[in-house]
């Protein structure tokens, strides 16, 4: 055997002893966190910065809210019942969901990531379309609520 073809064997091998090449082949799905929030921004608009938040429950539930509250304030009041929020849905890493509020309904569809979400966003309420990344900030248990 040519010393190519050995180091070859010896590389094929060693990829098939360790399980193969890192990010090659199925993984596991990226998991939606229940404790705590997703947060995307921040965005100024009217002399203020807030963030959008999203809060997900193991039951289906999502609430939505924009706020200029930080995390953890938040997470004390934004809690179920909730005025703007819907049911999602999720086959493997991607999620759907419809919120729905006073003023109308506003569509997410996208991807679960390992540390947040990237959702393509549209607005019944004015037409707008959007894409945003949320990350997932972890609460202490106090402030996860129930």
């Amino acid at each position: 055997m040519s010393k190519a073809r050995s180091v070859a064997f010896l590389l094929f091998t060693a990829i098939v002893a360790t399980g193969g090449l890192a990010g090659c082949g199925p993984r596991e799905p990226a998991v939606l966190r229940f404790d705590g929030l997703y947060q995307a921004g921040p965005v100024t608009g009217d002399g203020a910065t807030y963030w959008h938040y999203l809060r997900f429950y193991e039951d289906g539930t999502v609430l939505s809210v924009s706020s200029t509250g930080q995390p953890a304030k938040v997470a004390r009041w934004f809690q179920k019942p909730y005025e703007s929020g819907g049911q999602w849905a999720r086959e493997d890493d991607r999620i759907t969901f419809t919120v729905r509020g006073s003023a109308g309904n506003v569509d997410h569809e996208g991807e679960v990531l390992l540390d947040g979400l990237h959702l393509s966003i549209h607005s019944h309420i004015n037409d707008h379309r959007r894409e945003a990344r949320y990350e997932f900030v972890e609460l202490e248990a106090s402030a996860a609520g129930p």
